[in-house]
């Protein structure tokens, strides 16, 4: 059988063809199920932990907030402790956590202190426009190598 592609789909799939989808109906095509409804308050909390450092009536930070509602999320059922713990990459949080002991030395040494003070307060031949140059390259170059949120 000859395959074309068509306004409809593929000329010559048989209608039992098991990796076919079915058809949506016009007025189901935007909507969407929630399988745990439970999940939905646990994501809206967990998004407003995560967009801002701190709020004024919870001091929890970022971290904590998604660990808290990484927790939740199991408590809630939406996933099981296995399917929990196979979601962890643990690659990505050596990485992380190497990069913030990194940044911390570097802290501790004042090497950001130094890099301010050699380029932006000694450098004499300043200009606004050369300002903000140096201020987009340092501050692009630093966050790519520094951060990790």
């Amino acid at each position: 059988a000859s395959f074309r592609r068509t306004a409809v789909g593929l000329r010559g799939e048989s209608p039992t063809d098991p990796f076919r989808p079915p058809p949506l109906h016009p007025s189901s095509a935007m909507a969407f199920h929630v399988e745990h409804p439970a999940q939905v308050p646990v994501f809206i909390i967990a998004w407003l932990l995560i967009v801002k450092e701190r709020w004024d009536f919870c001091p929890v930070g970022r971290t904590a907030g998604s660990m808290i509602m990484g927790v939740m999320t199991v408590i809630v059922q939406t996933l099981g402790p296995d399917e929990a713990f196979e979601a962890i990459e643990y690659g990505t949080l050596a990485l992380l956590w190497g990069m913030m002991v990194l940044v911390e030395y570097l802290k501790d040494d004042a090497l950001f202190d130094m890099f301010i003070q050699s380029v932006f307060v000694k450098n004499t031949k300043l200009t606004p426009i050369r300002l903000l140059w140096l201020v987009s390259i340092s501050c692009g170059a630093l966050s790519a190598l520094f951060t990790n949120d």
